[in-house]
């Protein structure tokens, strides 16, 4: 993964960045969803959903370099060339949560062959 640096002052999103910037402005996204067919799918296949929704999810984020964009450690403003899914699992042995990540999201099966084996 690369961070790529964005020049802000020349910056074509600059003006609405620093609008909502010092507003210290958050946001979210909620839309209804039918997933009546994606669920069909996944039972007939035998996957499970939440494997499913963060490799989705991932995906979309992947397409858009706006969802991609934040400041590294040095806070510089840029965006990603990616970003890797972090989600917690259960461990059914000792009752607890664990937050992992993945990589190699290339395809939905080496994804999900990845998820199961943690």
């Amino acid at each position: 993964m690369k961070f790529n640096i964005l020049d802000r002052k020349n910056w074509h999103r600059k003006e609405y960045f620093e609008h909502y910037l010092q507003q210290r402005t958050t946001f979210s996204l909620t839309n209804e969803l039918n997933i009546t067919l994606l669920m069909e799918n996944l039972k007939k296949k035998n996957f499970k959903f939440y494997p499913a929704f963060i490799f989705m999810i991932t995906k979309i984020a992947n397409s858009h370099r706006e969802f991609r964009t934040s400041f590294n450690s040095e806070g510089k403003l840029g965006y990603w060339t990616e970003v890797l899914p972090s989600y917690t699992i259960f461990d059914k042995k000792t009752c607890t949560f664990s937050s992992v990540w993945s990589s190699n999201l290339t395809t939905f099966s080496e994804f999900y062959s990845q998820y199961e084996k943690m």
